[in-house]
């Protein structure tokens, strides 16, 4: 069953994670957007263990390409949703609390928008 892919927005209607993917070179969007939908595709179990992590229940895609690296936060919801909720090119080893709080925080609000706390 493939997943529809979904962008988180926030209130006003702005999509963090589409903004971010728009602001790179021609050649990351077109890298992520294609690791996107494999994932959207295959699902979890269908990319490899490492480039997939989980930290505080919420997964990430780890994406490399020749510029950089890359960090994209994403839950499977109801089964058949892929809801993207946060990006970004990743300059430190460790990832920051803030990045994963902030991913927290905008599943909570995508919960709370439809239905599901």
């Amino acid at each position: 069953m493939v997943l529809e892919i979904e962008f988180f927005e926030t209130k006003n209607g702005n999509s963090p994670v589409e903004k971010y993917i728009e602001s790179l070179e021609n050649e990351q969007m077109e890298n992520i957007l294609s690791q996107i939908e494999q994932l959207s595709i295959l699902g979890i179990k269908g990319i490899p263990p490492k480039m997939i992590k989980s930290v505080k229940g919420i997964r990430y895609l780890r994406i490399s390409d020749k510029k950089g690296i890359h960090r994209l936060f994403f839950t499977v919801e109801k089964g058949k949703i892929l809801l993207l909720l946060h990006a970004f090119g990743k300059k430190e080893q460790k990832l920051k609390n803030a990045d994963i709080d902030l991913a927290a925080a905008r599943l909570k609000e995508w919960r709370l928008r439809h239905g599901k706390i």
